[in-house]
């Protein structure tokens, strides 16, 4: 069984997974684990979970699922949007073609949906890009006599 938190690196992202598959969350851990650009990761299963890691602690970035084990998604997006959180919020949702649903998100604070069966890779670029955005940019010293 995966850890609730796993610390990766000293630097990079902070980032909340809430899905309750646990296959898919394996897989999105697993990714997210490999990679240099995220420190922390995080997962709930529930909204109650997710609320109470959120009251916890700041995130980069959270990816959420809309349909959960109890409660949903919605309302960890209105959370974040309440407390005008910095983090990128990322949804993935099996229900990507149901009409309403990208428009509920959007009003409740999501940066971004994408349909979980045919772009999780779009959810690793935003991470990938939130990544090279959180980075400091090293300065270029110039000498007139060089």
């Amino acid at each position: 069984m995966l850890d609730q938190a796993v610390t990766l690196s000293a630097r990079g992202l902070r980032v909340l997974l809430i899905e309750d598959s646990p296959v898919l969350r394996g897989m999105v851990l697993e990714y997210l684990k490999a990679s240099a650009f995220v420190a922390v990761v995080e997962w709930a299963d529930t909204e109650d979970l997710a609320l109470r890691q959120l009251a916890q602690g700041h995130y980069d970035v959270v990816i959420v699922d809309l349909q959960l084990r109890q409660g949903n998604g919605f309302k960890v997006l209105q959370t974040l949007r309440d407390q005008a959180s910095a983090s990128v919020r990322i949804v993935y949702t099996n229900h990507a073609q149901v009409p309403t649903y990208r428009q509920r998100c959007f009003e409740a604070g999501a940066n971004y949906f994408f349909d979980k069966s045919l772009e999780l890779d779009k959810v690793f670029e935003v991470i990938e890009e939130r990544a090279g955005a959180a980075r400091p940019r090293q300065q270029t010293v110039h000498h007139p006599h060089a």
